[in-house]
Parts: structure tokens; sequence; C-alpha cells
């Protein structure tokens, strides 16, 4: 695939800025815990309330980005039913860790593939990323694997202090790594693409340095 091709893959975005300095690599075990005390006023209301042993036995609900797609961005546009049945129940969702400034994780956004990985693609919209917060650091290094993010949605379009709107935020109960394979065809596929592009860029980038007259002299 050529990079005119490659270029046109619009799932994923640069990020703005570098990732933060990559947590530990110690052993692959789930970060557990409830949230308390996140710098953010639009968390669920139901933020200070410990997961008690009930939601523990509880059936988490499998969430794709394909479902949470269906909320429109029109601000206008009301929440399918299938969206407003999920508020507040246990979910579980598959995706990767896109750092947003907390250096621990303790809040951080999940998106389908590591937009941040790519040098040419648009950032997620508001409808395709959840915003997690966790209170318990990860004990595994998020930004090298996908993950299994388990705990409460809060769904539905919530403005921020900053007027930063956001269509999903979760109170996690559970983080652990996941295999890139147990990942939907169609999300392997557009990882294969991004990662090749990518590649074929950073390619590019070296064979005009060379060529160039300061590195010849």
């Amino acid at each position: 695939m050529g990079i005119g091709l490659t270029i046109g893959i619009g799932a994923c975005g640069k990020s703005p800025e570098s990732p933060p300095a990559d947590s530990s690599d110690a052993p692959d075990a789930p970060a557990t815990g409830h949230v308390r005390n996140v710098p953010h006023e639009f968390l669920s209301e139901k933020r200070d309330i410990e997961f008690s042993k009930e939601f523990e036995r509880m059936t988490a609900v499998p969430v794709t980005f394909q479902d949470l797609r269906t909320l429109r961005l029109d601000t206008d546009a009301p929440e399918p039913d299938h969206i407003a049945q999920l508020q507040d129940r246990k979910v579980e969702i598959n995706g990767f860790v896109i750092p947003l400034g907390s250096a621990d994780f303790s809040y951080f956004s999940l998106t389908k593939v590591p937009f941040n990985e790519c040098y040419f693609c648009y950032p997620p919209a508001a409808n395709e990323q959840v915003i997690v917060y966790n209170s318990a650091p990860p004990k595994f290094n998020v930004l090298k694997t996908p993950v299994r993010v388990v705990g409460r949605l809060d769904a539905g379009r919530k403005r921020d202090v900053n007027g930063f709107m956001t269509f999903y935020r979760m109170d996690a109960w559970s983080i652990e790594p996941i295999s890139e394979d147990i990942l939907p065809k169609e999300t392997r596929a557009e990882l294969e693409d991004i990662r090749k592009a990518t590649k074929e860029i950073m390619d590019l980038q070296k064979q005009l340095l060379n060529r160039s007259p300061s590195r010849k002299n």
C-alpha cells in the first residue's frame, strides 16, 4: 500500500504531545479499585459510591466502539435506547490507552486504536472514546498493549468546566492487558494499515534526511 493511499485512513489522529514516560514493567496484573477525588466535575454523580460486593458479582456487559458511535454527535439528537440502558451498568470495553496528562494514569482516554502512534490521522470523535477514571495505578505498561477496562459507565453528553464535551465516562473497576488477537478483525486490519503507513512515512523521512546537503557536508 502506497503512502498516498494509507494517508487516507481517518479513524485516528496524532496526539499533540508525546506520551509520558512508560509505566513500570511489573507483572501483568489488573488494577482494581474505585474512583475518588478525581479532578473532573463531569464524572458520574455516583463516583463516591464504593464498588460493592454486589457490583463485583455482576456480569459485565460487553460494549464495542461500534456500539458507542451510535450516540450521534448532534447535541440535540436523542440518546439511543440501548445507550441509555447502559447508564451506571457494569460494562467491559477493549481498547487502547491514550494519556491525558496523568502520569499515574488516574484518568485517560480509551480508544479503538492507538491514534497517538499515527503521524497523519485525525483524533477520534467524542463518541469514539471513553474517559476512564482509575484510582489504582496500572501494574503493567498500558502503552504497549491493548487493555480491557471493566467498570461503571456514565453515558450521555456532558461538558466540563472548560467546555470540553464528553460522551462517555467510566469508573474503572479493573484494567488488564489483552492480546491484539482477540480484537475485532476490522480493528486488527486498521492497526496494520496504521503501522504500515507510519513506517513508510518514517522511511521516507530518513531518505530525505540522508539526501539533504547539510548531511553530505
